[in-house]
């Protein structure tokens, strides 16, 4: 009410100033300035309030910290494979008291955990090897899956031929093999035969649980990969990972997301983070 009223002053005031000037002047000095100070400090007092007001209202809220975390330096969203709580026997590449090929400076492997036990959402779900740089063009690749709920009974066997050199191939399980159920334990082994004409072969071996998740999987190619990660679901966080790596191989964030889980201790895969992806880019 006080500068509703002030205003109503200020307007007779310049009227009056306009007659007589050094009046007007005076008189601007002496009423004007204290109204419009004192206009400014109420302005003031009500914004402080304001603010502390709603600091006030969202510490009583108790707001949750967001679980996702940004790389200020290059904006990545940062997330890390959570590992699942089982394990298997076997041995994820093969060794050199194994194999039967000659040794190899990185060894015919699978991609997977150290612990070389893998959760996967897909009946069909896919596998991804490393082939290193043997003799024979193509190689032979031969895929056995057991079922370990019953006594190990093997329940699909196939070959496969790899055309490339040496880097990382992918092998999905074909729709002819019986789907992958629910709840149940794969195990699966991969054999290379090193030479044309020859069973030799280095041997690779491991199992997959089929599982499913309860929260609804984002669209979002970034919240999709924190999804996986922190549900281990390793098949398909694998598989969309080396699918931006192969449609945007020069993207820095990528190369950092690949190897930041290649390097992290519960995967250990340093020794491919500079492998070749052998793929079209058409998973």
């Amino acid at each position: 009410k006080i500068i509703i009223a002030s205003l109503f002053f200020i307007a007779a005031l310049r009227s009056r100033s306009r007659l007589h000037p050094q009046w007007g002047q005076s008189c601007q000095r002496m009423v004007l300035k204290p109204i419009w100070k004192q206009y400014m400090k109420i302005r003031y007092q009500r914004f402080t309030s304001i603010a502390f007001s709603t600091i006030a209202l969202s510490n009583s809220f108790n707001f949750p910290v967001l679980a996702r975390t940004f790389n200020l330096e290059n904006n990545l969203l940062v997330w890390e494979f959570v590992p699942p709580n089982d394990g298997a026997p076997d041995d994820r590449g093969d060794a050199g008291s194994r194999t039967e090929c000659p040794l190899f400076e990185v060894p015919f492997q699978v991609l997977t955990p150290q612990t070389n036990f893998s959760l996967t959402l897909s009946e069909y779900p896919t596998f991804w090897l490393y082939i290193p740089d043997v003799e024979s063009v193509p190689k032979t690749v031969e895929f056995v899956l057991q079922d370990e709920t019953e006594d190990n009974e093997e329940i699909y066997q196939t070959e496969f031929q790899v055309m490339q050199k040496n880097g990382i191939v992918s092998f999905r399980l074909p729709e002819d093999a019986p789907p992958l159920e629910l709840g149940r334990r794969y195990r699966w082994e991969f054999n290379l035969f090193c030479y044309d004409n020859s069973r030799k072969s280095a041997s690779v071996r491991g199992v997959t649980l089929r599982t499913s998740l309860a929260e609804e999987i984002p669209d979002a190619i970034d919240r999709k990969l924190e999804v996986y990660a922190q549900n281990g679901i390793w098949n398909e966080l694998l598989t969309e990972l080396i699918q931006l790596r192969c449609i945007r191989p020069q993207d820095e964030e990528v190369i950092a997301q690949w190897t930041k889980l290649l390097q992290q201790s519960s995967v250990g895969l340093d020794g491919l983070i500079d492998a070749s992806i052998l793929e079209e880019c058409n998973l």
